[in-house]
């Protein structure tokens, strides 16, 4: 079932982790974590809501002048999007302002579970009836190592081509692997231009441009990164990510992006700009541990809501059980996938995706779908998105404790 997503818009902590708090306890909603203020230019609120698509936000009315613009900067940017208002001061004052603004629902701090799902109940209603203009969340994908080796960049070439074969699905994959990316060679691609190319230039991109330096293959658009006499040059610093990905979202329902396992800037950066982070680790011990630290790092970044984990290689006669690698990494696995070495090496020799039909391109296709939801991938046409009624009490499930 497809989870409800909300966002809290907040400046006091205390408010946003309550809030967020309750949230997280009711099954049928997710949470985006965000860093985005309630101020934020109209170019970094257009971002997010284009990125993210909540369909319901909490916004804290403790600066009733600051919420009430950003209400109305929500409603012109995602129209249907609904809106709470999150606060202590319920005046008949405050709450009509709120109302006016297009807040629906007022709850009060501290916040009650049994309040927050009567009023999810009563916009699940108004959602039904009048889908948010938002609703067609694009998929911006990186893709992260634990450690070099555990096939995040042989995952990202061939979950790209399982979306390029949805109907309506344009696909970019970029090459954020600065140093030590394998792309050009697992799909036997001559020299061109590089994502440095691109990324240098990125105020500068236009549709001619950007159609002269991408090359195609397997129905995917590709930046390749740089080539090697770049590479003793480059840090990231001088790429401007941000815009690089930003002009992309102009072309693409999906965007793939190969990273390293460093969490160095322009990492972090495509990370922040990422809508979900499938984060692959083979079943070996010292993966499973650089996963748990990677997914540590990530939530003191904010940004553990994004983490898929896919397990790679998976033996049936694995020393450790699925739930024991789940239990080190502190995280439930979104996918765990076979191992298929040659499978994997007849592509890479052939410079083409492993074999869609076999196990493991199966596996492959399933995680596209996963992705972008079942309806969507099978539908002629990308289509709003249904939005589901179920709401209930019921805890959902929390990332199992990470121990050694």
């Amino acid at each position: 079932m497809e989870q409800i997503r909300t966002a809290v818009f907040s400046t006091d902590k205390f408010v946003r982790e309550q809030v967020e708090d309750v949230l997280r306890r009711i099954h049928a909603v997710s949470v985006v974590h965000h860093t985005t203020p309630i101020d934020a230019e109209q170019s970094a609120l257009a971002s997010f809501f284009q990125l993210q698509a909540p369909w319901i936000v909490f916004i804290d009315i403790g600066d009733i002048e600051a919420s009430v613009e950003l209400a109305k900067r929500i409603g012109n940017l995602a129209r249907g999007t609904q809106m709470v208002a999150v606060g202590m001061d319920k005046t008949p004052e405050t709450v009509v302002t709120a109302m006016r603004a297009g807040m629906r629902e007022f709850l009060t701090v501290p916040v009650s579970t049994d309040e927050t799902l009567e009023a999810l109940a009563r916009l699940m209603g108004v959602l039904r009836e009048n889908p948010p203009e938002n609703g067609a969340q694009q998929h911006v994908i990186s893709f992260l190592p634990a450690k070099p080796g555990a096939g995040a960049s042989t995952l990202c070439v061939n979950v790209a081509a399982a979306l390029a074969g949805f109907p309506q699905m344009r696909v970019g994959l970029l090459d954020f692997d600065l140093h030590c990316s394998v792309l050009e060679f697992l799909l036997k691609m001559q020299d061109g231009y590089t994502l440095f190319d691109a990324a240098s230039r990125a105020a500068q991109l236009d549709d001619d441009m950007w159609r002269r330096m991408v090359r195609k293959a397997h129905g995917v658009d590709i930046l390749l990164s740089n080539k090697q006499a770049e590479a003793t040059r480059v840090d990231g610093s001088e790429l401007q990510v941000a815009k690089l990905i930003a002009h992309a979202r102009g072309y693409y329902e999906a965007i793939c992006m190969d990273l390293p396992g460093q969490f160095d800037s322009y990492s972090l950066e495509v990370m922040r700009n990422s809508n979900r982070i499938v984060l692959v680790s083979t079943t070996e011990l010292t993966s499973l541990y650089s996963a748990r630290q990677a997914v540590r790092m990530l939530d003191q970044l904010g940004l553990a809501s994004r983490i898929s984990l896919v397990l790679n290689r998976v033996e049936a006669k694995s020393t450790l059980s699925m739930s024991q690698m789940e239990d080190l990494i502190g995280r439930e696995a979104f996918v765990a996938l076979p191992n298929d070495y040659a499978g994997v090496q007849m592509a890479v020799r052939e410079g083409s995706p492993v074999d869609p039909n076999s196990r493991l391109g199966v596996k492959y296709r399933e995680i596209a779908r996963k992705i972008v939801g079942q309806k969507q991938a099978l539908e002629e046409k990308p289509a709003r998105k249904r939005l589901f009624p179920f709401l209930g009490g019921k805890p959902a499930p929390q990332a199992k404790p990470a121990a050694l």
